[in-house]
């Protein structure tokens, strides 16, 4: 006789159900186990056996064989303790289960007293467990709060979780049908200090502007700028203005983060998209990922990864982001693993005129010399610049100091200003949504170079015309795709089914030679 219990593994993003499959054979006393098992899930058999026996279940001196098929999938992780023990139990019981555990997921790990503790990638398991029709998904007390905003969600709907906290409440479930009180957590409410955005904010309308654009076409930005003219506080907050995430991007970032944290952000569980802020020391591993953990990149999916002080890190990992920001992926490989982690993020990022921040500015005087300002722009290659979409150049003298002493004094004229941004993103993207849905993409910075005509809203001879009419001699392939679809954004903003000339002339003063010109790069010699 062999006894059946459904688990699940994954590997990165990827995640395979994997069958526990228990019996009796002969030949000396001992439990083996097989199927290509990682040291933590042998250990996991120990686990098992010291939560039965501390549970009041004792273990025939007899010869088991456990098995965990498919027997080729590389199995890791402590979710599989839980299996495994319940396995061992319905092979020792004579009492017939209750239950039809096969339609049934056991996810959780084991404490040597027989309690049940929680586990990552929770998201991830239930997401295959609904995939596959199963009944269910049996997991730790600690692991019911995140489930729960999978709760009502399209092929959710008869699918059920069930908690427990210990081998012998899971034990009269089996045997006896008897539940423990199943308490529901709250409704999980969005956190009061994130609601702030610009609402304390005096927005330039270049700024304001920057800020819609950003937000509808998910386009890249890098501010130029000396310090105190805002770059950290307005990119800090521009989350804030981002719609929630859709179907797509709210389950893929759930399996990520679930991947990388036994608790889910708040913001995340309502729907938010998340902000990443990694400091500039932070190592490539931990920016890029490896493949049974994700990255920095990785954990802003579907949300902002901001870099402050971009020169500052290390050349590597600043090169590094070639491949994500064009296809929004990224593939990680370390030894005898591979994995791939979503990526797909809108990068803000913010620099200093030079090391020490002054090169430019009206109240300071810059002590940089010319070779150690060349050393800190080098380590913005051109290729990872022409990648970013808007390059924005904010200055000392755009700033109003009579606002700014409105604004300390706490009168203050800007309420309601984040609600009036975001209504104007949710209006734009709404109107983009039928037009890239038919083009197959999913926001205006995704569109490629043979989507850009359709995309227009023009005829073909009226589109070439108005680009050789408005693009600069000299100008690159990559630089003029990202002004067109900058100026889409602009079009969609004003709900126009085309874009004009005026879109294209606003769009390119973002691009990164017409900043660098503003700066007044070339004259210095840079």
């Amino acid at each position: 006789m062999s006894i059946k219990i459904s688990c699940a593994s994954t590997n990165a993003m990827e995640t395979s159900l994997v069958q526990v499959e228990a019996g009796f054979m002969r030949g000396f006393t001992g439990i083996s186990l097989l199927g290509n098992a990682s040291e933590v899930c042998k250990h996991g058999l120990e686990r098992a056996r010291s939560a039965l026996e501390a549970s009041g279940f004792s273990i025939p001196q007899r010869k088991i064989l456990i098995s965990l098929l498919p027997a080729d999938l590389k199995k890791d992780g402590s979710q599989l303790d839980l299996a495994i023990a319940v396995t061992l139990l319905l092979l020792v019981s004579d009492i017939k289960p209750n239950v039809e555990l096969e339609r049934w997921l056991f996810i959780g790990e084991l404490a040597l007293d027989g309690s049940i503790r929680p586990v990552k990638n929770v998201i991830s398991y239930a997401i295959q467990g609904a995939y596959h029709n199963l009944s269910g998904m049996i997991v730790a007390k600690e692991n019911q709060s995140d489930l729960l905003c999978l709760d009502g969600l399209s092929g959710f709907d008869n699918f059920k979780f069930l908690s427990f906290s210990s081998l012998r409440e899971l034990k009269s479930w089996i045997f006896e049908g008897r539940l423990p009180c199943q308490t529901k957590p709250a409704q999980v409410c969005e956190p009061a200090d994130e609601k702030l955005g610009f609402d304390d904010m005096v927005l330039s309308d270049e700024l304001m502007k920057i800020a819609l654009i950003v937000s509808t076409g998910k386009h890249s930005v890098l501010f130029y700028g000396p310090p105190g003219t805002g770059k950290t506080m307005f990119s800090s907050r521009l989350v804030n203005i981002f719609p929630h995430l859709d179907a797509q991007d709210f389950f893929e970032s759930l399996k990520i983060h679930s991947s990388f944290a036994l608790k889910l952000p708040k913001s995340l569980l309502v729907g938010k998209p998340p902000f990443r802020s990694p400091h500039h020391q932070t190592s490539s591993a931990a920016v890029l990922g490896t493949p049974d953990s994700p990255g920095e990149i990785s954990l802003a999916h579907g949300g902002l990864l901001f870099l402050d002080e971009l020169p500052e890190f290390r050349r590597d990992v600043i090169e590094s982001l070639r491949e994500p920001l064009e296809a929004g992926v990224i593939q990680v490989s370390r030894a005898n693993m591979k994995g791939a982690w979503k990526c797909e993020f809108t990068l803000i990022a913010a620099c200093n005129p030079c090391p020490c921040g002054w090169l430019g500015s009206k109240q300071r005087r810059c002590m940089c010399p010319t070779t150690k300002i060349q050393a800190y722009r080098r380590k913005l290659s051109g290729p990872v610049l022409d990648r970013i979409d808007l390059h924005v150049n904010l200055f000392e003298n755009n700033i109003n100091q009579s606002d700014l002493l409105t604004t300390l004094n706490g009168a203050s004229s800007q309420g309601g200003q984040t609600a009036q941004l975001r209504n104007k993103v949710c209006q734009a993207r709404e109107f983009a949504m039928k037009r890239n849905k038919k083009l197959m993409v999913k926001s205006n910075k995704d569109l490629k170079p043979n989507l850009l005509l359709e995309a227009s809203g023009l005829g073909g001879s009226d589109f070439k015309q108005l680009v050789q009419k408005t693009m600069p001699k000299g100008i690159s392939h990559r630089s003029m795709v990202r002004s067109l679809q900058v100026a889409r954004t602009l079009a969609d903003l004003e709900q126009r089914p085309q874009i004009n000339e005026l879109d294209i002339k606003s769009s390119l003063k973002w691009q990164a030679e017409a900043a660098a010109k503003e700066r007044g790069d070339f004259a210095l010699g840079l």
